[in-house]
């Protein structure tokens, strides 16, 4: 922090923290459950298999959504992620609660696992409606 005098960026930032932390801390006391526990982890290898089986049965659309992927990983984990420096809020709160998943090194914004399916499923629409429908739900729920 920039000492007793907070810059716009410091006070922004620090907005947008207290909120996320707000929304964690009601979806953990409101929706958390064994249940969703258990799936939620799974959504993104879930999406990976859609993945997979697009590249597979659709040449142009497996290169366009690998092409998607590449773009996002490039703008997103390496550009975007260390201009911002946005904390993970598992860094901040770390008694809060047990993560499902190893606690991350990186940044936390934007979210690789969230970049990849995005623009993985919007590659797969465009070359099939049928799979790409599926596959966006699936990216929306791998972004909760």
């Amino acid at each position: 922090m920039g000492g007793i005098f907070l810059t716009h960026k410091e006070v922004i930032m620090d907005a947008i923290t207290q909120f996320d932390l707000n929304i964690l801390h009601a979806i953990h006391e409101g929706i958390s459950c064994g249940f969703l526990d258990a799936v939620f982890p799974k959504l993104t290898l879930l999406c990976y298999l859609f993945i997979g089986a697009a590249v597979v049965k659709f040449r142009q659309g497996g290169a366009a959504m690998c092409g998607a992927i590449l773009l996002s990983l490039l703008v997103g984990n390496l550009l975007l992620k260390n201009l911002v420096a946005r904390d993970r809020p598992c860094w901040i709160d770390p008694d809060f609660l047990q993560l499902l998943v190893s606690v991350p090194k990186d940044f936390s914004f934007p979210s690789a696992h969230t970049m990849i399916s995005v623009s993985a499923a919007a590659a797969l629409f465009h070359y099939s409606k049928a799979l790409g429908i599926p596959a966006l739900v699936i990216a929306a729920l791998v972004g909760f």
